[in-house]
Order: structure tokens, then C-alpha cells, then sequence
């Protein structure tokens, strides 16, 4: 953490007041259309629609070649979207 001078504060601060998440979100369910990837979590705690993953986070094949994410949405109840460049068609394995 810096200060608004970009100097970075030194010492300890020991505070009740957070807490610290440390499972990681288990994708429990996909579903496409078009250029939408919706990926559903499981996780009880909710994502945080403040600290949205870069595009590089997500790693998508679509049938084996791999597939940029353009765009990527945090949205309420344990859902993420990704924008693909390419759209998936019927038959494709994401």
C-alpha cells in the first residue's frame, strides 16, 4: 500500500476487520453462445464484480486452438462472461 506521495508504508497493523479468502472458485458449469462464455461458480462467498481478471487469466480451446478472450465481465451470483474473438458453433467442444 503507498501513500498518496507513492511512498510505501512500513510497520504492522494487526486489524478484525478482513479476512482472507483462500479457496479458490471451482467452475462447476459452461455454457456458450455465440462468442459468450458463461462460467458458473460455486463458490459461497461471491466474486468480486470490483477486481475484474485481466483477459489473459482464462486459457479457452475451442475444438483444440486456442481462442482469445477479448472482454471479461464479473456479474452477479457466481457468474463470469468472456467475450471469445471467434464465435463457437453447434458441435464445437469448448
Amino acid at each position: 500500500m503507498a501513500n498518496t506521495a507513492g511512498r510505501a508504508g512500513t510497520g504492522r497493523a494487526d486489524s478484525p476487520n478482513y479476512q482472507v479468502d483462500t479457496r479458490a472458485p471451482v467452475c462447476y458449469r459452461a455454457l456458450v453462445n455465440s462468442a459468450r462464455l458463461m462460467l458458473l461458480y460455486g463458490e459461497g462467498v461471491g466474486l468480486d464484480m470490483t477486481h475484474i481478471p485481466p483477459t489473459t487469466a482464462f486459457a479457452v480451446h475451442v475444438d483444440t486452438v486456442r481462442t482469445a478472450v477479448v472482454t471479461v465481465r464479473v456479474n452477479a451470483h457466481n457468474t463470469v462472461s468472456l467475450m471469445l474473438a471467434t464465435p463457437v458453433t453447434s458441435g464445437q467442444a469448448v
